[in-house]
């Protein structure tokens, strides 16, 4: 146990106070080392127990510090004076320590020892670099297996093995495109499709799963997404189009649209007179409507000044 003035050895059966150790300048000895002096003050040490001479019994290791960097560090080992005490490990790797963190060796184990009630060991992750795991492909399959019998209280059964296909977490695409609603009858069509896949390293195709329309031929880009039709006649076309990744995974998206007529070009009537311009509009598969006339009255003006004078040149 360790206070601000001493370390104090407890008998670990009863707790009773065997012997203390000052580590203040300022504390008296009592037949074990003084603390370091060097005309500085030195910080009171944590100690770390530790088989240090390999001897299969537990030593203190204090590691002093002073408050400046003048002073020098310093290092004490104590043993108990019979040697009897309890075994230590002869290593430790970092100052938040516990036995999982590293082997005898030195070497860091990947896994940690657990106790004969858990069934699988689980990763060391503890003071440990993230690529010391070999990383894994998330898109790879799996398997595993496990054994069985039946036992009608008498008699067992030959054992039987299931083994299970373990498929790769995996999510599906998601279409960002937004299909038309309407397009022009008995003319082309085409639109793109396009869908992105949250999982890294899978690839998109696309393919039409159903169409309802008359017209002539439709086709669609297994990678490009172009949905493209030569002739749509119908008054509604509907067309479902589906987005599948690497893993099977698929999204689906439904196009209905309606069919509205060709688009045409308004011709410039200004100028003309009414019959003709009736004639141009018609001719462009427009319709002129109703046309009133509309008569403008003037107001008799009144002569306020007269430049030139009458009589005089223009």
């Amino acid at each position: 146990m360790q206070t601000t003035q001493a370390i104090l050895f407890l008998d670990g059966a009863t707790g009773n106070l065997k012997t203390s150790w000052p580590i203040t300048q300022a504390s008296t000895g009592s037949g074990l080392p003084p603390p370091p002096t060097q005309g500085t003050t030195y910080h009171p040490p944590a100690p770390l127990v530790g088989d240090v001479d390999d001897d299969g019994h537990a030593d203190l290791v204090f590691y002093w510090s002073g408050n400046d960097f003048s002073a020098p560090a310093r290092l004490t080992v104590l043993k108990a004076q019979n040697n009897d005490w309890r075994p230590a490990r002869a290593v430790q790797n970092q100052f938040v320590y516990h036995v999982a963190n590293v082997n005898d060796d030195g070497t860091i184990p990947l896994a940690v020892p657990l106790p004969d009630n858990f069934a699988v060991a689980r990763t060391n992750v503890f003071g440990t670099q993230a690529q010391v795991l070999a990383p894994v492909d998330p898109r790879l399959h799996a398997q595993t297996s496990f054994t069985y019998k039946a036992n009608d209280g008498a008699l067992d059964s030959p054992p039987a093995t299931v083994t299970i296909d373990i498929a790769p977490a995996n999510r599906p695409p998601q279409f960002d495109s937004t299909p038309p609603t309407r397009y022009f009858r008995n003319g082309a069509f085409s639109y793109t499709a396009h869908a992105t896949d949250p999982d890294v390293g899978d690839t998109v195709t696309y393919s039409l799963v159903y169409h309802l329309y008359n017209g002539g031929t439709c086709t669609i880009g297994a990678a490009t997404g172009v949905l493209s039709c030569d002739v749509v006649q119908t008054a509604e076309a509907l067309f479902l189009i589906a987005a599948t990744d690497s893993q099977g995974e698929r999204s689906l998206q439904t196009i209905l649209m309606s069919g509205v007529n060709n688009s045409s070009v308004v011709p410039n009537v200004i100028g003309l007179d009414q019959a003709t311009a009736t004639t141009t509009l018609v001719t462009a598969g427009l319709n002129a409507g109703a046309i009133t006339p509309v008569a403008i009255r003037h107001r008799q003006a009144r002569c306020w000044r007269r430049r030139p004078r009458p009589g005089q040149a223009c």
